[in-house]
């Protein structure tokens, strides 16, 4: 697997630091934006985005797909994390697979995205 340095794609999120919730009437969904950008200005990208499962906590939306991007474009996926208890999570979990002619480059991404989620009782 490759480092993110050399990813054509630049990833961030959208995301709170700090939520409290009260866990016996429900989990908590707390809303989280991810967005891929092109880094290429004159290529296209095409890339399979999926978000590995962690323990704590559930991905809502779109958790793994197939996508183009052209050169300078940006795709942002709304997505949502549903926890059921408090502690602290890391909300990273994104694998990108670049697609190339014949060959799947799968690149790490070595990135914090993280929340305390408190208990309101």
């Amino acid at each position: 697997q490759n480092r993110s340095k050399g990813c054509p794609l630049a990833l961030t999120a959208k995301h709170a630091t700090k939520a409290s919730h009260n866990f016996i009437d429900s989990p908590l969904d707390v809303d989280l934006e991810v967005s891929l950008r092109n880094r290429l200005v004159e290529n296209s990208v095409e890339f399979e985005f999926a978000l590995d499962h962690q323990s704590g906590f559930d991905f809502i939306g779109a958790t793994c797909f197939k996508w183009t991007l052209a050169g300078g474009e940006e795709i942002t996926i709304p997505l949502k994390a549903r926890f059921y208890c408090k502690g602290v999570y890391n909300l990273q979990s994104v694998r990108l697979t670049v697609l190339k002619t014949d060959v799947a480059v799968p690149y790490l991404f070595p990135l914090q995205w993280t929340i305390e989620v408190e208990d309101k009782i």
